[in-house]
């Protein structure tokens, strides 16, 4: 099971948006949704850009770059 990492305070992220943190060396981007909070690597699989510039659609993370 994953661990707890506590990476900022909640009102730093503004609901359905997401920002980038830095766990362990790693680059995470957590989004803030209705029901809590995504945290995915923060790159695009696509295009390698910041997910956490994206937005949340319907449940999925778009990138801001290329919509993918």
């Amino acid at each position: 099971m994953a661990e707890f990492v506590k990476v900022g305070k909640l009102r730093q992220i503004p609901p359905g948006r997401g920002r980038t943190f830095d766990v362990e060396g790693v680059r995470v981007a957590v989004f803030r949704t209705d029901d809590g909070w995504v945290a995915v690597t923060d790159a695009c699989p696509h295009m390698g850009a910041s997910l956490a510039d994206g937005r949340l659609v319907d449940g999925c993370i778009e990138c801001a770059w290329d919509h993918w």
